[in-house]
């Protein structure tokens, strides 16, 4: 699964690449980089990184939901910790990047003259 299609897919960017902005649930990102981690445990230290990020992110605020919103949606808690999704954007472009270096094969040495 592809970092920057997932982010795409839950919002973090438009479907023609511009900048989204607003609020997230954070554990939608973190769901996200979990299935993504999944699929490439080799990386796992990389994708760790980026849950941390998501983790000490500023808060964009607490919905705090009844037993059961007008959505459907519940929790254990009640509430639902927000952040913003250009923050998120930028932790996936930040993922997709890293894991990009690191998967480009070394260049080979160039010959002495």
């Amino acid at each position: 699964m592809d970092v920057m299609m997932t982010a795409r897919n839950i919002g973090l960017i438009g479907a023609d690449g511009s900048n989204v902005f607003g609020t997230i649930e954070r554990h939608v990102v973190l769901a996200a980089l979990s299935e993504l981690a999944l699929t490439d445990i080799d990386d796992a230290d990389l994708f760790a990184v980026a849950v941390g990020r998501v983790n000490s992110a500023r808060s964009a605020g607490v919905e705090r939901l009844g037993e059961t919103s007008f959505l459907g949606r519940t929790n254990d808690t009640g509430e639902i910790q927000l952040s913003y999704r250009a923050e998120m954007a930028d932790i996936f472009m930040d993922l997709a990047i890293d894991l990009g270096i690191r998967k480009t094969p070394a260049r080979a040495a160039t010959p002495a003259p």
